[in-house]
């Protein structure tokens, strides 16, 4: 079964930004963008490697399109990573 092409057309948004990027310095159509699924699996690999690279703050701030969300199940069945990252880091860093 087909979606509605909402992600076809957030890959065309952000392929037409970065061509603004890259040719007029301007970052108004430019933004981050993920899958809610694959961030959590960063999640999980960088909970057991110290190594990592993958840090949740990265993503408190700016422009940020996070695909499938609702696809994604609950850190360890009781974390909600993507509720925390949007509706609570997100917008308590915007009032203080």
């Amino acid at each position: 079964m087909y979606g509605l092409g909402k992600s076809t057309l957030f890959d065309a948004i952000h392929h037409i930004g970065r061509v603004i990027l890259e040719q007029t310095r301007s970052t108004q159509l430019w933004f981050s963008r993920i899958s809610s699924v694959h961030m959590l699996s960063l999640y999980y690999e960088s909970q057991k490697d110290q190594n990592s690279y993958f840090k949740l703050e990265d993503y408190y701030r700016g422009k940020l399109y996070l695909d499938d969300v609702g696809k994604e199940d609950k850190a360890y069945n009781r974390e909600e990573i993507i509720g925390k990252l949007l509706f609570f880091e997100r917008h308590r860093r915007r009032l203080w």
